[in-house]
């Protein structure tokens, strides 16, 4: 006489076959991304076919980009107030000179 299962063991086995095929995707999952990584290490250490070795800078990290990103209108209008300033401070000695020399009471243009 055969025995039927009940509705419990039913879904226990469910439960189980859904466990194992979660952790074998898991772990084919696992596997690929191991893989991938093994095969980029691979890629960087091989030499090119013309045998010439591949010359890898590091990128230098920077702060400007980031500040530029928070605070760039910001900045662009003090570089802008700096850039007039120092113009100023550049040209006012000639202007000075020129506006004294057009005064009769001052005599410092011989």
């Amino acid at each position: 006489m055969v025995r039927r299962k009940t509705e419990k063991e039913d879904d226990a086995e469910v439960a189980v076959s859904t466990d194992t095929s979660r952790k074998a995707i898991y772990q084919v999952h696992q596997q690929n991304v191991l893989d991938r990584k093994l095969e980029k290490m691979k890629a960087q250490l091989e030499i090119p076919p013309d045998g010439k070795k591949r010359e890898t800078r590091a990128k230098k990290p920077s702060l400007l980009p980031v500040i530029l990103r928070c605070f760039g209108g910001e900045y662009i209008i003090a570089g802008l107030l700096k850039l007039v300033s120092v113009i100023i401070d550049f040209i006012k000695p000639p202007i000075l000179r020129y506006i004294f020399c057009r005064l009769p009471c001052v005599s410092i243009c011989s």
